[in-house]
């Protein structure tokens, strides 16, 4: 499978095609992976001897200690300063998704493997506040130091809020990575 990466030291030749047919097996993808890592990529057989002996149902831990797998979760950090009803707020979380998400599959090369980890693991989402547009400001060059694919959305001014009212900063990456520059926010 395309963008199944695997750690340092494995080589790549056939590992994609190697996890393919262990995961036809019924065994899950990160446990083909860290089979396939396990056992240096010599066999598919090696690889699947190796599930039968250690067990298919790997933990997270166990994953991340690997460096085979990083939970990603998408984050929306609405202006709490503004006057916005629930409603209002769901369509600019709404329209933060949709942004986000079109920047990351234009970006395929880059953050496909993430997306396709994160579509695979819950597509975790979570919505907090912020105070002011400055603090929404300072946290998207936050993400932007740290790499972190972000948008920020601004209304079009034709219900409740100003046009142009910045109203949602959505962000994209690993849940460490996230926490770093919105770690302190509370949730909405």
């Amino acid at each position: 499978m395309a963008g199944a990466a695997l750690p340092p030291g494995v080589p790549s030749i056939g590992n994609d095609e190697m996890i393919t047919s262990i995961m036809q097996m019924g065994i899950s993808r990160e446990a083909a992976q860290l089979a396939v890592q396990q056992t240096g990529g010599n066999s598919v057989e090696a690889a699947i001897a190796w599930v039968f002996e250690n067990g298919s149902g790997v933990s997270d831990a166990q994953m991340e200690q690997e460096g085979l797998y990083e939970e990603y979760k998408m984050v929306f950090v609405v202006n709490g300063a503004l006057p916005m009803g629930i409603g209002k707020i769901a369509a600019q979380v709404g329209h933060a998704a949709v942004d986000l998400y079109r920047l990351l599959i234009s970006s395929q090369e880059k953050f496909g493997g993430a997306v396709l980890q994160w579509n695979e693991n819950g597509s975790k989402k979570v919505a907090l506040r912020s105070e002011s547009v400055d603090e929404m400001n300072e946290l998207a060059q936050k993400a932007e130091k740290l790499g972190l694919p972000n948008t920020i959305i601004q209304d079009a001014g034709r219900t409740e809020i100003p046009s142009g009212s910045q109203t949602v900063l959505a962000i994209f990456g690993t849940s460490k990575q996230v926490d770093e520059v919105t770690g302190r926010l509370k949730l909405l």
